[in-house]
C-alpha cells in the first residue's frame, strides 16, 4: 500500500474524482486538485495532496476513508485549508523516511 500512496501514484491522477465515505451519510465527491513538493532530502521524503470538496459545508479535521478506481481505498488525515467559489481545499501531507 506505501508504493500506492506515493507521490508519483498521486501526480498520475491529478483531476480526478475521489469518494470520501463517512458513516452514515451518502459517499462526498473530492477531486484531487495538486500534488507540492514539502521537504526532499536523502533521508527523508514529503509532500502534501489538496482535493476540492463540496462548499455547501465544511468537514472537520479528521481522518476519512478515500475510494479511488485506481489507487484502491486508503485512509487520510484531511484538514480544511481554505474555501472559495468552486469549493472547500482539504489537505493531507506525507512525511516519512525513505527506504534504505
Amino acid at each position: 500500500m506505501a508504493e500506492a500512496l506515493a507521490r508519483e501514484a498521486f501526480l498520475d491522477h491529478v483531476n480526478t474524482k475521489f469518494k470520501l465515505n463517512i458513516e452514515g451519510v451518502d459517499p462526498i465527491e473530492i477531486t484531487l486538485n495538486r500534488v507540492s513538493d514539502v521537504i526532499a532530502n536523502g533521508a527523508a521524503e514529503g509532500f502534501s495532496i489538496v482535493f476540492k470538496g463540496p462548499g455547501e459545508f465544511i468537514l472537520r479535521q479528521n481522518t476519512y476513508k478515500l475510494e479511488h478506481e485506481v489507487l484502491g481505498t486508503f485512509s487520510l488525515l484531511l484538514v480544511p485549508v481554505g474555501k472559495d467559489e468552486q469549493g472547500v481545499d482539504y489537505e493531507a501531507v506525507f512525511n516519512r523516511l525513505k527506504p534504505r
